[in-house]
């Protein structure tokens, strides 16, 4: 009876311990692909800065890959200076979200950051 027991015991101790494990290594997966994610936008958001400094016309859609896709939107916003003055570039704010169908719904992840673009230079008389 005693050896019974501590067999049950033993048992709920195993199942008990498994099933944290379990819920563990699914958390460390699900960090993962939002680390992937991460940086996958930090790359595609310095690339679509570094167009814009260039005085480009970034593209503001695409994939990574089938599973995740990427949109970006830019907003203009003003900038002030001084009367008579005209200011070298123009300021923009850059909303980039890369989404991805997770196993019950649609996930966004979401960048902000504010960019500027050259104006292009104006040949002097």
């Amino acid at each position: 009876m005693e050896v019974l027991v501590a067999m049950m015991v033993s048992g709920i101790a195993f199942s008990t311990l498994f099933g944290l494990i379990f819920g563990t290594m699914r958390n460390v997966d699900r960090l993962q692909e939002r680390e992937k994610i991460t940086r996958l936008a930090q790359m595609k958001l310095n690339e679509l800065i570094l167009q814009m400094n260039q005085g480009g016309s970034p593209a503001l859609s695409g994939s990574f890959d089938p599973k995740y896709r990427w949109q970006g939107q830019l907003e203009p916003l003003s900038l002030e200076v001084g009367p008579g003055m005209k200011p070298g570039c123009s300021l923009f704010r850059l909303r980039f979200s890369v989404l991805w169908s997770g196993r019950s719904q649609e996930n966004e992840f979401v960048m902000e950051t504010i960019a500027w673009q050259p104006h292009p230079k104006e040949p002097e008389p």
